[in-house]
């Protein structure tokens, strides 16, 4: 594959000789998360104003490629193997990353990084170090205030009306969604779903990290996933058998919303639709999904009488909720070997590390576009029409940054949900920090492996994308054949390379740590 990046550097390299001194185009990737207008991600306010304040004075022409958000990985592989992506490519994969910088096809950033002292100050060396390999910086990650990554939200009406608690355990949720399921609180007959989402891109994370038996840190640097931020896809983990059995009875018991095999991965229609309408009793899903998302208005025009809490009910043998959560980083910044950019991307990321710069493009203009608390955060204002600053997803925008541009944890969450509880108070400022402070309690990070083997790179992706076919089929499986086809697949999974990998990782975390 090594030979593929240099030769598709080669020709490109070659299509350019004779060409004056004109104008460059930087080509920038941007998610599509299905959450914005048409038009908004390329042409909006904050791509013309880059244009504009970066652009025009350094005579670079800047042009946006949007890639949607579930397909991300799919579509970066043929861009790569194109030779068309990006300058700035991105993905929160770590063995993605690994894998193209094995192969040869990122570019070497370090001496342009050098000479960006703001990037370089802003990133700082701990998360750059995440983006080294070999003492060479290929990624420049992004840097990540909120560690947890999912939660779990229940009806509270629901549970009001069935004058049940705020379950606490395992078997209390259970019990609760049970009871949506046969009491059904607003008569929805056969729209009714007692969890919402089902396991389109696997199994629910929370749900899988409490079936996992108590890990050291090196035992999770055999764990194949989580240091790609697809957590729950290792079959081999000791206890996941017990958690896809358990989600086997969920699915069997018909408290799972139906047809969700069907689904696209990462599906944007099917789950977020029944939610919309006050369909869903319970569901786990990223942090921000509630909010950032739009829901919180919807449910209130949809179904005034739907409200949702936070709760953290998925405990183990010892009582306690662990969680899958991050490093304290967030999206891998890489710019491919064939791009002739590679100064412009850090160049970009450098004037982009300005803090007034991250407030312009997320926010607009103090006074027209948004105000101060006396907190000092910033409120946008509910504008319509040409008179909005539509930055899409900030982070996707704001890439060397995943969270908001404050010095405390408790302003990067206000920040995040004032706009959105200020539609419907029931919602209060307390509600959200208890959800973002439960995303952490008993967190379990990924271990770090600062030289992935050749194995994970090669093999990694694949190794995933198998895991979650199996997956699927475990779950949906009668729960008389669940223990056979579970040992099966799981001996495949091992056969078809899983095996070597996490011998492997061990390996080669043992002989970083001696």
């Amino acid at each position: 594959m090594k030979r593929l990046w240099l030769i598709v550097a080669v020709l490109l390299a070659l299509s350019v000789v004779g060409a004056g001194a004109a104008t460059r185009t930087l080509r920038l990737e941007i998610f599509d998360r299905g959450n914005v207008a048409p038009g908004v991600l390329d042409k909006g306010p904050p791509a013309k104003w880059i244009q504009q304040a970066f652009g025009d004075p350094n005579d670079i022409t800047v042009e946006w490629v949007i890639v949607p958000r579930g397909q991300e990985v799919a579509q970066l592989n043929v861009m790569m193997a194109a030779g068309n992506a990006p300058d700035l490519s991105f993905t929160y994969d770590a063995v993605l990353v690994g894998s193209y910088v094995g192969a040869g096809g990122l570019a070497d950033l370090t001496t342009y990084l050098n000479q960006a002292p703001t990037l370089k100050a802003w990133t700082g060396a701990d998360a750059l170090s995440y983006g080294t390999w070999g003492g060479k910086v290929y990624a420049i990650p992004g840097k990540r205030q909120i560690l947890g990554i999912s939660g779990t939200w229940i009806r509270k009406d629901w549970l009001d009306k069935l004058k049940l608690g705020l379950p606490k355990t395992t078997k209390e949720f259970v019990n609760a969604v049970r009871a949506f399921r046969d009491k059904d609180p607003d008569k929805l007959g056969d729209k009714l779903v007692p969890i919402g989402g089902g396991f389109a891109g696997g199994p629910d994370i929370n749900i899988m990290y409490s079936f996992y038996k108590p890990s050291t840190e090196r035992d999770r640097a055999g764990w194949i996933g989580p240091t790609s931020t697809r957590p729950a896809r290792d079959l081999a983990i000791p206890g996941a058998k017990d958690g896809l059995r358990f989600c086997n009875a969920l699915q069997n018991e018909g408290l799972i919303q139906k047809d969700w095999a069907l689904w696209p991965k990462n599906d944007q229609l099917n789950f977020p639709a029944a939610l919309a309408n006050g369909y869903v009793g319970a569901f786990e899903n990223n942090a921000s999904f509630l909010h950032a998302y739009n829901h919180i208005p919807t449910l209130k025009k949809n179904a005034p009488q739907a409200l949702y809490v936070p709760i953290d009910p998925f405990t183990n043998a010892e009582g306690k909720t662990p969680k899958y959560v991050y490093n304290p980083i967030g999206i891998f910044n890489i710019v491919p070997v064939f791009s002739k950019n590679a100064d412009l991307v850090v160049k970009y990321l450098d004037w982009m590390a300005h803090v007034p710069n991250m407030v312009k493009i997320i926010y607009g203009n103090l006074g027209q576009h948004y105000t101060l608390n006396e907190e000092g955060i910033i409120l946008p204002k509910q504008l319509t029409g040409d008179d909005r600053w539509e930055a899409g997803n900030i982070m996707d925008r704001v890439i060397i940054l995943n969270g908001r541009p404050y010095d405390t944890i408790d302003k990067v969450i206000k920040a995040q949900i004032l706009p959105w509880i200020a539609l419907d108070t029931r919602y209060t400022t307390n509600t959200f920090l208890t959800h973002y402070r439960q995303l952490e309690k008993d967190g379990v990070p990924p271990t770090r492996i600062a030289n992935p083997p050749d194995s994970l790179n090669k093999l990694g992706p694949m190794l995933l994308d198998k895991a979650e076919e199996y997956i699927k089929r475990l779950i949906m499986a009668k729960p008389s054949e669940f223990d056979a086809m579970y040992d099966k697949l799981l001996q495949e999974w091992l056969d078809m390379g899983a095996r070597q990998v996490k011998e492997d990782m061990l390996k080669q975390y043992d002989a970083e740590h001696k």
